[in-house]
């Protein structure tokens, strides 16, 4: 039987074998269960790690990105200042190009104002774990 299935155990059949029985099969249930939930949890993680530095990307390129929405923006609207300088169709593409720009500027107001609410969280979780460790450490 150990040659077909190496990590098998024996239980001879002694007195109260069912009350080992029992408890050991618990345990081996609960163990692949634990192990289960630890992958998942890895797994998770490894995206969030992935997640992160893609947003991590977005906030570093952010300045570069807003520049080139300034000089988009200050141009658009220079060529639409004068009314009779271009056809109706020419406008038309201009104006959607600013409004556009407008929009990606918006969206990138929101990443800056989503890292500020994490740099808030972040200093929150701080000061609470150093809160921690001082209530650990008073404890002792």
């Amino acid at each position: 039987m150990r040659e077909r299935w190496p990590r098998t155990s024996v239980l001879r059949g002694e007195e109260n074998w069912l009350d080992v029985l029992i408890p050991a099969a618990s345990e081996a249930v609960l163990r692949a269960s634990a192990e289960a939930r630890a992958r998942s949890a890895e797994d998770a993680c490894a995206g969030l790690e992935r997640q992160a530095m893609l947003g991590q990307y977005i906030l570093d390129m952010r300045h570069g990105l807003n520049n080139a929405l300034t000089s988009l923006l200050g141009n658009s609207d220079l060529l639409l200042v004068e009314p009779g300088s271009l056809s109706a169709p020419a406008r038309a593409q201009i104006e959607t190009i600013r409004n556009m720009t407008l929009r990606i500027h918006e969206v990138l107001q929101r990443f800056s104002s989503l890292e500020k609410e994490m740099n808030v969280v972040a200093q929150q979780v701080e000061r609470d774990s150093g809160r921690f460790r001082v209530a650990a450490a008073a404890g002792d």
